[in-house]
């Protein structure tokens, strides 16, 4: 007979008191003829539950509710951006320019990773949650070598890669009993997905200057997702976590603001500006809703 899970442990007091029974013969009976490495994912599955319940990350508190939304348009954000880079990269590959900097093998990884996060973006569109969560992690991971094992930097500096670290924090974050694919959702943050990449292309065709594209790349979402804001909150049912949720997913746009150790304080500044405004609409949205819902209830 197998033993007790030593993540068991890991459980508040209280929890492992009312449930503890329960959790030790589902991990009894799920581990049964099971190899060590099978007994192994279980208990990290168990310690995962664990961490979440300490941390409030449920789907039924306030901030699991908001990681849930937040997640979907974390990762077609950094889908849209990929997807960008890739492109150029592409181009430039294909135009063979002598004044491109590093090929090889970092080229390569960035291309890997880049096209990696643009499928994981593709997937939360289609539906595919898990597919997402899978791939995410996987060009993360790519592009963290592509930096750190070549120690070049193609189109970006060290912030993107801090950019798509708290991107994939928030994707991890999402309760996973609550998948966020939900079509609403999925349409949202498509809309990110597909905006975000065309406007900057469209700048970038404009010749806009590079130092004002740096800026874009983080205007432009954070735009969206501001305008997003402003207009689903007032639709939702719980209108606190969508509006939590949205401001969570802008954060990852917030690093290019960073230089080398300090903070372009004026460009962050624009960014919570935008979503300020945003909040502000649709709490007036939501008070005009309550207040139309309260004179139909007495009228």
């Amino acid at each position: 007979m197998s033993r007790s899970p030593r993540a068991l442990a890991l459980y508040p007091r209280a929890y492992r008191r009312a449930h503890g029974d329960e959790i030790a013969a589902h991990y009894a009976e799920s581990t049964v003829g099971a190899s060590r490495s099978e007994r192994l994912w279980e208990q990290a599955d168990l310690a995962s539950h664990a961490l979440r319940l300490r941390l409030r990350l449920t789907s039924a508190d306030p901030l699991g509710r908001a990681l849930a939304v937040a997640a979907p348009y974390a990762a077609t954000g950094a889908a849209a951006y990929a997807a960008v880079v890739f492109a150029q990269a592409m181009m430039r590959v294909l135009w063979s320019e002598s004044a491109y900097g590093p090929g090889g093998p970092s080229l390569g990884l960035l291309l890997a990773a880049d096209l990696i996060l643009t499928a994981a973006g593709a997937a939360v569109l289609l539906g595919s949650w898990r597919t997402a969560r899978r791939l995410m992690p996987l060009g993360t991971a790519v592009l963290a070598v592509q930096q750190f094992a070549t120690g070049v930097y193609v189109f970006d500096g060290p912030s993107r890669l801090l950019s798509l670290a708290l991107a994939l924090l928030l994707v991890l974050g999402c309760p996973p009993d609550t998948p966020p694919v939900g079509r609403p959702l999925r349409t949202a943050a498509g809309v990110l997905g597909v905006l975000t990449p065309v406007l900057l292309v469209s700048a970038a065709l404009m010749h806009v200057p590079l130092f004002f594209i740096t800026l874009f790349a983080s205007a432009v979402p954070v735009l969206i997702l501001s305008v997003t804001l402003a207009l689903t909150v007032p639709r939702s049912p719980s209108p606190g976590a969508c509006a939590a949720g949205i401001a969570l997913a802008a954060v990852p746009w917030f690093t290019p603001s960073v230089q080398v150790l300090h903070w372009e304080g004026d460009v962050a500044a624009a960014l919570v500006a935008l979503l300020a405004t945003g909040a502000a609409v649709a709490g007036v949205r939501v008070r005009l809703g309550a207040r139309r819902a309260r004179r139909l209830t007495h009228g």
